[in-house]
């Protein structure tokens, strides 16, 4: 049984926070952007907020980490041939919904539907909702490929169980997806799988079924494609860690969800885009985000617990990968997805990419959604095309704008 011990002293966390905000105040050259100007109460209350919910007196802040790690002994025993719905609603809330696929779409074969029965996993961006994924799930829907969406809450990581429920979810969750797809269809087609993640929070996820799935070839080899979304870059980087809270707790608030700004010019070859800037409030929140998840980082046996979950996304892809991802993503650095891009080209890994250029982090499909659409669906016919020995690898250019 895993021994569990308080980190923090709260006392001293709570001295930590005073002196970060009152250094805030009389230091303005930390900022080294225009700001808005915005009462001093909304800044209180998203700190507070923040430092009291993810950071409970009695509770072990490790457990985000290990909320996407678990790695125990897989059962897939009993698979189910419930195609109604795989995932009851009972057990996982409005974290899950399936969507399954339309007959119309399945009778015009796309990816060779006549032949598999394929189900799609969307994983969402931290804070997403499955309303927020309803559309692309739709678009799969109408090729004939089932969907179900899963999404990780702001609650499940920042409420005072400080992650537990999220690790029971992911677990069944992972079962449930071994358990269908170990299944077979009446009609004789093969069941398989196809991720498509959002942000890094989706890339850990799909590592985290990945390392379940591992004493299981059977299963492994029925995942015939991935799809990366934003994500796969840096995953020991506080930097990254707190851009991606930040960008979870103020959502519409936070410039790395805002687009970009043409200033313009005389004519199209003089335009500039111009970045949006954080407010205060961002600022301080992304200082202090950072400082929390400098200090996690450094600790064993988070660094142990990711470990478990990049071993299978670095070393152990079983399919094609395709990455979305964009120059002007405050997020997730691009250069850093290239960086893993490259290193999995290296070791052998089939991998397309595409760089959108200007569109924020994870707003590929809304500002691009033909180009977006036309990437995925000329990856799937790659992956699912028996006839091709090796997948056409694809380095694209930033998008001109």
């Amino acid at each position: 049984m895993e021994a569990r011990f308080k980190i923090f002293n709260t006392s001293l966390l709570s001295r930590h926070l005073t002196l970060t905000t009152h250094k805030t105040k009389t230091s303005p050259s930390i900022f080294p952007y225009r700001y808005q100007r915005l009462p001093l109460r909304k800044i209180s209350s998203t700190l507070t907020r923040f430092s009291h919910s993810s950071i409970p007196p009695n509770s072990d802040p490790r457990r985000f980490f290990s909320s996407v790690t678990s790695s125990q002994n897989l059962n897939f025993s009993n698979p189910t041939n419930n195609l109604n719905n795989p995932f009851p609603s009972h057990l996982h809330g409005d974290s899950i919904v399936w969507n399954p696929a339309s007959q119309n779409g399945n009778q015009k074969g796309f990816y060779g539907g006549k032949k598999r029965d394929v189900m799609v996993v969307l994983l969402g961006w931290l804070g997403s909702k499955t309303k927020h994924l309803k559309r692309y799930a739709e678009w799969y829907n109408a090729r004939g490929i089932h969907a179900v969406s899963f999404v990780v809450d702001m609650k499940g990581i920042m409420g005072f169980d400080y992650g537990r429920m999220l690790e029971k979810r992911t677990t069944l969750f992972a079962d449930q997806l071994a358990s269908w797809v170990s299944g077979g269809e009446n009609d004789g087609r093969e069941r398989c799988l196809v991720f498509h993640t959002f942000s890094n929070t989706g890339w850990f996820v799909y590592g985290s079924i990945l390392a379940r799935f591992m004493d299981s070839h059977v299963v492994m080899e029925k995942i015939k494609g991935c799809i990366v979304d934003s994500g796969g870059a840096e995953p020991f980087n506080p930097q990254v860690w707190a851009a991606g809270f930040a960008a979870a707790i103020l959502q519409k608030h936070s410039s790395s969800t805002q687009a970009l700004v043409d200033i313009g010019g005389k004519d199209k070859s003089e335009a500039k885009i111009q970045q949006i800037e954080p407010s205060i409030t961002e600022i301080v929140v992304l200082s202090l985000l950072e400082k929390i998840f400098s200090f996690l980082l450094m600790l064993p046996e988070t660094n142990q617990r990711l470990g478990r979950v990049l071993n299978p996304l670095s070393e152990h892809q079983p399919c094609p990968q395709l990455y979305m991802y964009s120059t002007a993503d405050k997020v997730i650095p691009f250069r850093s997805v290239e960086a893993f891009i490259e290193e999995q080209r290296k070791k052998g890994k089939r991998v397309r990419s595409f760089n959108f250029g200007s569109s924020p982090h994870v707003d590929h499909y809304r500002n691009f959604p033909d180009l977006y659409l036309s990437q995925v669906d000329e990856f799937l016919n790659e992956c699912f095309d028996t006839n091709r020995p090796q997948m056409h690898v694809l380095s694209s250019s930033p998008l001109e704008v």
